[in-house]
């Protein structure tokens, strides 16, 4: 499927996407005008400056309402979203993880399995490591990790939250609660440098401030989704969301 275009929200971070997600997709292989970069607007001439050879593109703050403002400007379309600090795909091997440069194959499978199913989204496995990785895709409910997904776009695609935290798991439970099902290819997965890289929602929020807020999201979203999702703390006194079709006893 060639009719698909790659869409990076960044924010702050122009000196780094070159070696992150950039360098990743031309290792798959990526023609680069397949690939748009959304930027505010305050930063584009940063991005021109050192991007011009791809399309960069004014577009708003937030990561919720950039994907949103994404999704209304690319009506139809089949859009992949890939965050801004993937440095590279990994396939399981065995009980390892190997380096993988097939981007254009998974794209393929996964809009081609949404068809087949009657769905509008898929993602990838979320944790890398190859013992919890199996060599399935599956179809039931399971997160959608929010740094590389795909979205077959139409009139239902923008969901209403307004939070940047947690966001990917409100699109999850959206997507589930509206076609039943969800994509997950679970042998293939993104590596990040997530919360390490400058930048992104760590130049919004404060460590304090993104953990009191997914808190209160994860409560927001167990009250609008109970069949689907379930709140719980953890040891260290974090409170996580388990999405999965939980039954209450």
């Amino acid at each position: 499927m060639n009719d698909y275009i790659i869409c990076i929200p960044s924010f702050n971070r122009y000196k780094t996407i070159g070696n992150n997600t950039l360098n990743m997709l031309k290792e798959n292989n990526i023609p680069k005008n397949k690939i748009e970069i959304y930027v505010v607007d305050e930063e584009y001439e940063n991005y021109k400056i050192l991007y011009n050879d791809y399309k960069i593109v004014r577009g708003i703050k937030g990561l919720c309402n950039q994907r949103n403002f994404i999704l209304l400007n690319n009506k139809n379309k089949n859009i992949i979203f890939i965050d801004d600090d993937v440095t590279h795909l990994y396939k399981k091997n065995n009980n390892k993880c190997s380096l993988f440069y097939d981007l254009k194959d998974i794209i393929e499978l996964g809009f081609k399995t949404c068809l087949d199913e009657n769905t509008k989204i898929f993602g990838l496995y979320p944790v890398w490591n190859g013992l919890f990785m199996k060599d399935t895709i599956t179809t039931d409910l399971k997160f959608i990790q929010g740094c590389l997904f795909g979205i077959i776009n139409d009139e239902n695609n923008i969901i209403e939250w307004q939070h940047d935290n947690a966001e990917d798991s409100a699109r999850t439970l959206h997507y589930y609660d509206i076609y039943k099902k969800t994509i997950r290819i679970n042998y293939i997965v993104p590596k990040t440098e997530y919360k390490k890289n400058k930048g992104g929602l760590q130049s919004i929020y404060t460590k304090e401030q993104r953990e009191k807020e997914l808190k209160n999201n994860f409560i927001l979203l167990k009250e609008k989704y109970p069949k689907f999702c379930n709140v719980y703390t953890k040891k260290n006194g974090d409170v996580n969301i388990k999405i999965h079709h939980y039954k209450s006893r």
